[in-house]
């Protein structure tokens, strides 16, 4: 196996999580931006449409989540249980892991 394939690899993808940085701060500038002019969508033909997206996250009672957790907990054994009798049917994937050395600070 070639060095020079896993080193490139390993470098795009180190860059790739400087750019992701970047983007979130620019896209936090772009937000107070559009908020300070009040504007929820601005549109630009020759770079594209900006929009400010609003979205509601909501938070359930205790009362809720003790039975969405008792109906997870049933699915979860009727899930195996099909697994093991063959029923449900899986596919396999493969796709590549990478993680960037550890650095130990002494």
């Amino acid at each position: 196996m070639k060095i020079s394939l896993l080193q490139s690899y390993a470098n795009l993808r180190i860059e790739m999580e400087k750019f992701e940085t970047k983007r979130r701060m620019m896209e936090s500038k772009i937000l107070d931006e559009l908020e300070l002019h009040r504007l929820d969508t601005l549109k630009l033909e020759q770079i594209g449409t900006f929009s400010r997206v609003h979205k509601i996250s909501w938070e359930y009672s205790d009362e809720y989540n003790r039975i969405e957790e008792k109906y997870k907990e049933i699915l979860k054994s009727i899930r195996e249980r099909e697994q093991e009798k063959g029923v449900a049917k899986g596919e396999e994937n493969i796709f590549l892991s990478f993680r960037k050395p550890t650095v130990v600070k002494i």
